[in-house]
């Protein structure tokens, strides 16, 4: 469940964080915040890319939401969907077996979720 309570840190799930692109990445852009944290937004997360525009570029600023505070460098999304999804996990207007964070899910249990079939998952 995305963290509603105070932290330490302004990082967490579900967070809107204002950074700044400190790279531009085969897989996205490298962001950073005020506080000097470092962060990912993937291409698919970025709405430019996926309209076949330019990623955004060094020294932009951006609003990103954190999709996942628990790797070495958050994870994050410019994508509308994602911000709406987090604001409404921190109104509180879904419950818990909304969001669950993909760690908190057993291997078997990941993939019972995601839509592919076992041709795609290159199992024959």
């Amino acid at each position: 469940m995305c963290d509603t309570g105070t932290s330490d840190s302004l990082v967490r799930d579900c967070a809107e964080l204002d950074v700044t692109v400190v790279a531009v990445e085969s897989y996205g852009v490298r962001v950073v915040t005020r506080d000097g944290v470092e962060g990912i937004v993937d291409k698919i997360k970025i709405p430019s890319w996926l309209a076949s525009e330019e990623l955004p570029g060094v020294g932009e600023s951006l609003t990103v939401v954190v999709l996942d505070e628990r790797r070495d460098r958050f994870r994050a999304s410019l994508l509308d969907t994602d911000f709406e999804i987090a604001g409404m996990v921190r109104r509180g207007e879904l419950d818990e077996e909304a969001y669950v964070h993909p760690a908190d899910l057993a291997p078997e249990q990941l993939k019972g979720r995601l839509s592919f079939n076992d041709r795609d998952s290159g199992e024959r």
